[in-house]
């Protein structure tokens, strides 16, 4: 679901099964592991903050919380998880 609302599709092929692609292209690509990676998911921070959302980490217990907001669009909201980069792709869902 991440990678899709990154803007990347599946394309099946006859010799590698499904791979993912960018729309308009036929050039595949490694599915990365935004829930895990926190390089990766520092994508999804920077593809939110390009449309207007601001991401905050924000200190709870032993978990990580993230906070997302935009005054663009009057959208408030904050998630936890046990990871940085799962907080940030749930998060990331939710919009």
């Amino acid at each position: 679901a991440v990678a899709r609302k990154m803007g990347l599709i599946p394309e099946p092929t006859k010799y590698y099964g499904i791979v993912w692609c960018k729309p308009g292209t036929n050039e595949g690509q490694n599915l990365k592991d935004y829930c895990i990676n926190i390089a990766a998911a520092w994508e999804i921070v920077e593809k939110l903050s390009d449309i207007g959302f601001c991401v905050m980490k924000v200190p709870y217990e032993k978990t990580w919380k993230i906070v997302v907001g935009s005054e663009i669009s009057k959208i408030g909201f904050e998630v936890r998880a046990d990871t940085a980069p799962m907080a940030i792709c749930l998060a990331f869902l939710k919009i």
